[in-house]
């Protein structure tokens, strides 16, 4: 499309400016002489062929333009998509850590106790041994 709006612009500054020996020209080749005069929208068929031809010429370029921008967008919506249909990678998951593994010994007054690492702790009353569920509650039983 845009070939044909340039060779329309082409054509049409053709006519303008040698429009007139153009008719001289086939005239004569007819046979019969042709006043310029015979000729008045000579002028007026340049123009609108120069404009056309600017027009589709322009025209055309748009559709190109447009289709390269629908072309990159159907990439971009499809690179997306593929990034979306793939599944996230699971969460590291945190290492075990086993809930009877001794983490620290010492004593609560008198009393020995062991922290665990899920974070109990037992303790040696006069009873036995008692687990808590914290190291202040564990404190607050002794302690009393």
């Amino acid at each position: 499309m845009t070939f044909i709006g340039l060779l329309l612009v082409l054509l049409g500054w053709i006519l303008l400016l040698f429009g007139g020996q153009l008719s001289l020209v086939a005239a004569s080749a007819m046979g019969r002489p042709l006043p310029i005069e015979v000729d008045p929208g000579r002028i007026d068929v340049a123009q609108s062929l120069i404009m056309s031809g600017f027009g589709f010429a322009i025209l055309g370029a748009l559709r190109a333009g447009v289709g390269t921008l629908r072309q990159f967008f159907e990439a971009v919506l499809q690179r997306a998509a593929a990034t979306k249909a793939q599944p996230a990678p699971a969460p590291p998951s945190p290492a075990r850590v086993d809930p009877d593994a001794v983490v620290e010994r010492g004593w609560i007054r008198d009393r020995p106790f062991v922290r665990y690492a899920d974070g109990s702790v037992e303790v040696e009353t006069l009873l036995g041994v008692r687990r808590f569920g914290s190291f202040a509650d564990a404190e607050g039983f002794v302690g009393s």
